[in-house]
C-alpha cells in the first residue's frame, strides 16, 4: 500500500487497459464526476472503460451518464474515485482491493493497492489536473462532469474548502462548454416532491443543544419511505443543521432499510468534522465528515450528542 503522486497515475494508467472505475457507494456528484470525467478522458486514448457502483446511480445524474455507452471487456485494472474507506465502495465491492485509489479525503485509509490522495475542494479537480498531465483534450462531457463534482462538493462555491484554484478550474470547465447554469439549476434548484416532505420532517425534528453551539437531526426510514424518497432526494439535506445562528456543529443521523446509521457532521471553526467522526471509525474532512453506526437512531444519537457535549464543554 503506497501513496503515489498525480505524474506517476498518469504513467500508470498509460500502461494498463480494461479498466474499472468504482463510485462509493450513496454516490454524489463527485464521485460521479470524477468517475465518467476520467471514463471520457481514458476512452479518449483509446482504452476500454467502465464505471460501477453498489448503488443506483442517480437519475439527476443522466446528463453525465448517457454519453457513456456500454462497453464489455475482462477487468485488468480497478480504479476507486473519491472512496476514503473499503466499506464505502459499497456491498457489491467491498472485497474489492483497488489497484489505485485516486481521493481526496485527508482521512482514506490506504486500503488500495497505490493511493493519490490530494487535498483539495473536490475530487474532480483532481481528476481536471490528471487528465492534464494525459494531455487528454477536455470536451464538453467531460467538462461537464468534472463542473458537476466540483460544484457539488463546495455547496456551488460556499463552503470553506474553496479554493482560489477551484474558481480558475471551474472558469476553464466554462469555457470548455461545462453548461454550468443547467447543472447548477439541477443540482441545487431544483426539489422533488419526497424531498419536500423528508425537508418539512427535518425542520420539525431538528434538535439543539449545548447552549445553541450544536444539532442533530435524525431521520428513521420510515419518514423515507413514507414520503417515498429516493437516497438521491436526500441529497444536502446534512447541511440544515449547519445553517443555523449559532451552530458550529451539525449531525444528521439518516437510518436505513437494514437499521443500520449514516452519520454526515457539518461543522464551522473550531470544531474539526473529521477528528469529531474518528471517534466512531470515520473521516473525512475540517468541515465535513462521516461515519456509520449498526445500533438504533437512538442509541446512535445519545452516543453522538455525548461526544458532541464532549468536545464543546
Amino acid at each position: 500500500m503506497s501513496k503515489i503522486t498525480l505524474d506517476q497515475v498518469a504513467d500508470i494508467l498509460k500502461e494498463h487497459n480494461n479498466i474499472r472505475i468504482i463510485c462509493h457507494r450513496s454516490p454524489d456528484g463527485d464521485t460521479i464526476g470524477s468517475a465518467y470525467a476520467l471514463l471520457f478522458a481514458l476512452r479518449g486514448m483509446g482504452k476500454k472503460c467502465c464505471v460501477v457502483c453498489s448503488d443506483e446511480l442517480p437519475k439527476k445524474f443522466v446528463y453525465i451518464t448517457d454519453n457513456a455507452e456500454v462497453q464489455e471487456f475482462d477487468v485488468e485494472f480497478t480504479i476507486a474515485v473519491d472512496v476514503a474507506d473499503r466499506p464505502l465502495l459499497g456491498k457489491v465491492f467491498d472485497t474489492v482491493t483497488p489497484d489505485l485509489v485516486i481521493d481526496h479525503h485527508i482521512s482514506n485509509t490506504l486500503y488500495g493497492k497505490q493511493t493519490c490522495i490530494i487535498d483539495s475542494a473536490s475530487n474532480c479537480e483532481n481528476i481536471y489536473n490528471l487528465i492534464k498531465i494525459m494531455n487528454v483534450e477536455i470536451d464538453k462531457h467531460i467538462a461537464d462532469a468534472l463542473y458537476t463534482g466540483v460544484a457539488t462538493d463546495t455547496g456551488c462555491f460556499m463552503f470553506s474548502n474553496v479554493t482560489s484554484q477551484t474558481h480558475i478550474i471551474a472558469a476553464d470547465l466554462i469555457n470548455k462548454g461545462a453548461d454550468f447554469a443547467e447543472i447548477n439549476r439541477v443540482m441545487f434548484e431544483t426539489k422533488t416532491v419526497s424531498r419536500l416532505k423528508v425537508e418539512r420532517y427535518a425542520y420539525d425534528n431538528i434538535h439543539i443543544f449545548a447552549d445553541g453551539k450544536a444539532a442533530i437531526l435524525c431521520i428513521p426510514h420510515s419518514v423515507c419511505k413514507e414520503a417515498n424518497a429516493m437516497p438521491e432526494d436526500l441529497e444536502g439535506i446534512n447541511a440544515l443543521t449547519r445553517k443555523i445562528e449559532g451552530v458550529i456543529l451539525g449531525i444528521t443521523v439518516r437510518e436505513q432499510e437494514d437499521g443500520s446509521n449514516r452519520v454526515s457532521v457539518r461543522t464551522h471553526a473550531p470544531v474539526d468534522a473529521s477528528a469529531f467522526c474518528k471517534n466512531f471509525g470515520g473521516g473525512g474532512h475540517v468541515r465535513a465528515g462521516g461515519c456509520g453506526f449498526d445500533c438504533t437512531i437512538d442509541e446512535a444519537k445519545d452516543l453522538l450528542m455525548a461526544k458532541a457535549l464532549d468536545v464543546l464543554k
